[in-house]
């Protein structure tokens, strides 16, 4: 049994299948792209679940294949995890628990030597992660670049984003919302790997590192959340995460 599940959306032109085997009942991820812009996301996912998988799963190198790559086409096949998948929607302070697990998570997995450029996962939200018994387990590399980025953007992207989904209705953050903010910078910062300079101005540095870096993303970025906020916003949840970190 194949079973669609999301058809070119958010950006991405490929399409994500859940198969169910015979027999054995065992499920797969089946992703397919069909344009020259499709099959280089899935090459690029390919080679974020490889090196993922070496890191978090070194005793399993099935956890995808690429079973097929042509010039206009190409398909993936994703092992299937069983979890809870965690929700971006609910308050920040509701996953709290969770966005402490993942960010360590980050600590754990990612290389803290080879310079200032660290593997990007691109898109370490809530919405792209499984937990179950095993721990943490993340999601959806299309987005993945083996030195994209400096250490620590994706946890730091993942508290903001699941911030500014807090208060998206008045984009007046509370104590309670940043204190969850500053408690994940805390431990990110105990690592001595996060740059001093994201804790002066997270969320502005965020967005600014996306700007000079959108070939990163190609047109996805439009879609990610710091891109809808006002200047205003953004210069009020700085001010409020660097006060309670100083405190």
């Amino acid at each position: 049994m194949i079973e669609l599940l999301r058809n070119c959306s958010h950006g991405n032109e490929a399409m994500t299948y859940l198969k169910v085997g015979d027999g054995d009942h065992s499920k797969k991820i089946i992703k397919v792209a069909y344009t020259l812009e499709g099959v280089a996301t899935l090459c690029s996912e390919f080679h974020g679940y490889t090196w993922y998988a070496k890191r978090r799963y070194p005793s399993n190198d099935n956890v995808c294949l690429k079973t097929q790559q042509l010039k206009s086409f190409a398909r993936l096949e994703i092992k299937y995890i069983d979890g809870h998948l965690a929700s971006c929607t609910r308050s920040i302070r509701d996953n709290q628990t969770i966005l402490m697990q993942v960010i360590d998570h980050y600590i754990a997995i990612w290389p803290r030597e080879g310079g200032n450029k660290v593997p990007l996962h691109g898109d370490y939200s809530l919405g792209n992660v499984i937990t179950n018994d095993d721990g943490v387990h993340i999601i959806d590399w299309e987005h993945f670049q083996p030195t994209g980025a400096f250490w620590g953007f994706d946890p730091v992207y993942l508290l903001l984003e699941n911030l500014l989904f807090t208060i998206k209705k008045d984009m007046k953050p509370k104590k309670g919302d940043i204190a969850v903010v500053v408690k994940g910078l805390q431990k990110l910062k105990s690592t001595g790997c996060l740059d001093a300079a994201v804790l002066n101005r997270p969320l502005e540095f965020l967005i600014d590192f996306v700007h000079d870096n959108y070939r990163l993303w190609g047109a996805y970025p439009k879609k990610l959340p710091i891109f809808h906020v006002s200047n205003k916003v953004v210069a009020l949840i700085d001010q409020a995460i660097v006060t309670q970190m100083s405190h």
